[in-house]
């Protein structure tokens, strides 16, 4: 696909997996519109084959223009509450990583889309001491139910039209995401930045928690993949 310069429609290109796959696209010959909320796409990202549209994901007009000029969609775009265990904000957490994604999802099917590739979570999974496939259940009711739980309302919306009106929908539910410019509150970066500075390691809980870490640009490279080729459905990204 991508050596014929196919066009993709990217969401949350200013964030920390988007920022990491606007250059990966570019390399790969892809001529990349991205879609950015408040923050500005960072200069190093900006080129000849990247264009930037400003808008909100509640703006149905605005996203049906710029989808009906691509030819995939990557919606990486997601509320990120600054509480995950705030209730205040399940509201937000619904609307922008639940709702907004069925209104990309069917503006998607109904243009005739090549490909959505969809950013959900592989925390939504029951906890386990075991490495979780994807027919495993999915129920996020201990920790971030609100973010999580409005990722897999996203999830369902997608398989949804995957399943009734063969949208060529991947979803990739991405583990414990760390490399460049992750976010400050991780724990890899806490970890970094305490060791760095010669510090013991602060770990809560009781030292019982795990995760499952990818590298960022391992999950650039994995999308460039799904972008090419490969049955529709939902994947692990860990």
């Amino acid at each position: 696909m991508a050596s014929k310069k196919k066009r993709v429609f990217l969401t949350g290109a200013s964030g920390f997996i988007g920022s990491h796959l606007v250059p990966s696209l570019v390399s790969d010959g892809w001529e990349v519109t991205t879609f950015i909320h408040h923050q500005s796409l960072p200069h190093a990202l900006k080129g000849k084959n990247v264009k930037t549209i400003r808008g909100e994901l509640g703006d149905l007009n605005l996203l049906r223009r710029c989808i009906s000029k691509v030819d995939a969609i990557c919606h990486a775009a997601a509320f990120l509450p600054p509480d995950y265990e705030d209730p205040r904000y399940a509201e937000t957490c619904l609307q922008i990583n639940g709702i907004a994604t069925l209104r990309i999802a069917e503006l998607a099917a109904e243009l005739h889309k090549d490909r959505l590739i969809f950013f959900s979570s592989a925390q939504i999974y029951n906890a386990s001491k075991k490495p979780m496939k994807e027919h495993e259940p999915c129920f996020p009711s201990q920790k971030a139910t609100y973010y999580l739980g409005s990722k897999l309302m996203g999830e369902l919306y997608v398989e949804h039209l995957r399943l009734l009106r063969q949208l060529p929908a991947v979803t990739l539910r991405i583990g414990a995401c760390f490399g460049y410019g992750m976010p400050e509150r991780s724990v890899v970066s806490k970890f970094m930045k305490r060791a760095y500075q010669n510090l013991p390691l602060e770990i809560f809980g009781g030292g019982k928690a795990t995760a499952d870490y990818v590298y960022v640009e391992d999950v650039a490279q994995l999308t460039l993949a799904a972008l090419r080729t490969g049955a529709p459905g939902i994947y692990n990204a860990g």
